[in-house]
This record gives structure tokens, sequence and C-alpha cells, in this order.
């Protein structure tokens, strides 16, 4: 099934994680991701500042072992950056 010339376009505009990550400030994606952690899982929260902390930012989380704790910041961050 050929994909709407639409479709293709809203594909080709969505961020990966990586870019969504750099660019968390985009529909307030790093706060909101903090507010959904802080809320179900405060201690990934906790582990993800830490080692934010460690790398003196945010991008440090993809030169790190991946962790539940990155995995979730992550996956919220794209999510709520490529949300209209």
């Amino acid at each position: 099934m050929k994909k709407s010339p639409q479709a293709q376009v809203k594909k080709e505009n969505q961020m990966t994680p990586y870019f969504a990550v750099f660019n968390n400030h985009i529909n307030n994606a790093d706060e909101r991701a903090r507010e959904v952690m802080k809320a179900f899982y405060s201690n990934d929260l906790k582990e993800l500042v830490k080692i934010e902390k460690k790398g003196k930012g945010i991008m440090i989380i993809f030169q790190e072992e991946p962790s539940l704790s990155t995995f979730l910041y992550t996956g919220l961050v794209t999510a709520f950056v490529n949300e209209k």
C-alpha cells in the first residue's frame, strides 16, 4: 500500500530521538517528560538527573549505557517533540 504524499511529509518532518532530545525545548518536551517521570518514575528521574550532571548536559545520555531512565526520557521527549 502506497502512502499518501501527506503521510510521507509527516514522517519526514518527525525528529529522531537524538534530534528530539537536542531540540527538547519544542513543545516544552523536556519539562513535560520530567513531569511524567516525576509522577510515575521518580527513581528513574533521579538517575537521569545524576547522569545529566555527570556529563554536564542531557546529550550525555547517548554516550552512556542504555537504561530504563534514558529510554523513558528519550521516548517521552521524542513523542512530545513530534506531536502536532
